[in-house]
C-alpha cells in the first residue's frame, strides 16, 4: 500500500499536465502561427466587411491564422482576393479560445472584444462617430460612447484624420491612421467602364453605410424623386438586410436595378455600371466606397462631410453638398450628367485621387 501511495504522489506531482502542462503549453506556442481574429456585427461585400475581409486576406497570405467573427447562428466561410476566410458566429466562440490578437470594426463588436477575457492585443477600428448614430436619451447611444473609453485596454486607429482627430481631443484615445486603399487595377480594368456616360440614361447609385443606413437612403429617396425618370435610372446596394427600405425602393422606383452583391467581384463590376454615386451619409468615413467609384471612372456626389474632407473636393474631384439639402443635391447630380468639360474635370482628378490610394 505505501509503494502504491508513494508511485501515486510521485504521479500527481511530476507526470500530470495539471503541475507540468505549462512547458508543453510554451512548446507548442511557440510552434504555432500567430492568429487573428476580426469582429464584425454584419458581414457584406461593402462598407466595414470589405475592410475586415481586405485585411483578414492579406494577413493570411502573410501566413498569419484568421477568423471572421459574426452574429447569429449562420456562418459560412468567404472568398475574398483568392482567400479561403473561415466565418464563425460569436454565440459559438468559448471565453477558453485564446486570440493573440482581435479587432472590432463597430461598437458592439468592441463591447464584445472587450468583456472576452483569453486575448492578448486588442484592436478597436473606428469609422465613425458611433453615438450619433442614435438618438439622445437612447441607452444604445450611451454604450457606443463608453466603447472610446474601455476598460481594457485597446489599441485605436482610424481611416482617416478626423476620426483621429476626436478621439484625441474628446476621449484622450491615440489612434494610428490606416487609410482604407482601393483595388484600383482591378477596378480601372472593369470593361463596363468604358461604357460610362454613354449611354441615354445614366445609373444613379445609391449607397449609405453604418446604423443610419435606412436614414440615409430615405434622404437619399427624396434626392431621387427630382430626376428625370426618363434621363436617370435608380440603382442601391444594401450592405445589410433591409426588408422595409427595400420595399420602399421596389415600390418607387420599379425600373431601378437593387444589387445585390455575393463577392467582391459583383461589388466591382456594380461600380463599373454606374456613372454617379450618391453618397449622403454623414458621421462616418466612407473612403473606400468613395475610392472604388472613382477607381471605376464614375463620378461622387456626397454630403459635405469632415470625414471626408482631406481627399475629396468639391469641383475637383467630386461634388459636395450640404447634408439635407436635396435640391442642391440634385442639381449636382444634373450638372454632371450635363456639362462634358466639368464631367471631364472630375474624373480625371477622380482617377488622379484613386490611384493614389
Amino acid at each position: 500500500k505505501q509503494i502504491a501511495e508513494t508511485a501515486y504522489r510521485d504521479v500527481m506531482e511530476h507526470h500530470c499536465t495539471v503541475k507540468t502542462g505549462d512547458a508543453l503549453a510554451r512548446f507548442v506556442r511557440q510552434k504555432m502561427r500567430g492568429n487573428i481574429a476580426f469582429l464584425v456585427s454584419e458581414l457584406s461585400f461593402g462598407g466595414v466587411g470589405w475592410v475586415a475581409c481586405h485585411h483578414a486576406a492579406l494577413l493570411k497570405k502573410r501566413g498569419v491564422d484568421v477568423l471572421l467573427l459574426t452574429t447569429g447562428q449562420k456562418a459560412e466561410n468567404i472568398i475574398f482576393d483568392g482567400e479561403n476566410l473561415p466565418v464563425v458566429s460569436r454565440d459559438t466562440i468559448y471565453s477558453y479560445r485564446y486570440f493573440d490578437r482581435m479587432a472590432a470594426f463597430d461598437w458592439q463588436s468592441a463591447q464584445w472584444m472587450q468583456d472576452y477575457a483569453n486575448a492578448g492585443v486588442r484592436y478597436y477600428m473606428v469609422r465613425g462617430f458611433e453615438t450619433d448614430y442614435y438618438p439622445p436619451g437612447n441607452i444604445i447611444r450611451l454604450k457606443a460612447n463608453q466603447m472610446y473609453t474601455p476598460h481594457v485596454p485597446m489599441q485605436f486607429a482610424a481611416p482617416c484624420q478626423w476620426c483621429q482627430s476626436w478621439l484625441a481631443d474628446n476621449y484622450g484615445q491615440s489612434a494610428q491612421v490606416l487609410q482604407e486603399g482601393t483595388a484600383f487595377e482591378m477596378l480601372h480594368t472593369i470593361p463596363a467602364r468604358l461604357q460610362k456616360f454613354q449611354n441615354q440614361k445614366r445609373k444613379v447609385l445609391l449607397a449609405a453605410s453604418g446604423a443610419l443606413e435606412a436614414e440615409h437612403l430615405r434622404e437619399a429617396f427624396q434626392i431621387a424623386d427630382l430626376l428625370d425618370p426618363q434621363r436617370y435610372q435608380i440603382c442601391s446596394y444594401f450592405y445589410h438586410e433591409r426588408p422595409d427600405v427595400e420595399e420602399e425602393f421596389e415600390r418607387k422606383y420599379p425600373r431601378g436595378i437593387q444589387y445585390r452583391c455575393k463577392s467582391q467581384q459583383e461589388v466591382w463590376q456594380m461600380y463599373g455600371e454606374c456613372e454617379i454615386l450618391l453618397l449622403t451619409a454623414t458621421g462616418i468615413c466612407a473612403q473606400a466606397q468613395i475610392l472604388d467609384m472613382m477607381a471605376a471612372g464614375g463620378a461622387v456626389v456626397a454630403a459635405r462631410e469632415a470625414a471626408n474632407r482631406l481627399f475629396l473636393s468639391d469641383g475637383g474631384n467630386c461634388a459636395l453638398y450640404a447634408p439635407g439639402n436635396v435640391e442642391e443635391a440634385a442639381a449636382c447630380i444634373r450638372r454632371i450628367s450635363e456639362e462634358e468639360d466639368y464631367r471631364k474635370r472630375l474624373l480625371r482628378n477622380a482617377q488622379q485621387t484613386a490611384s493614389e490610394h
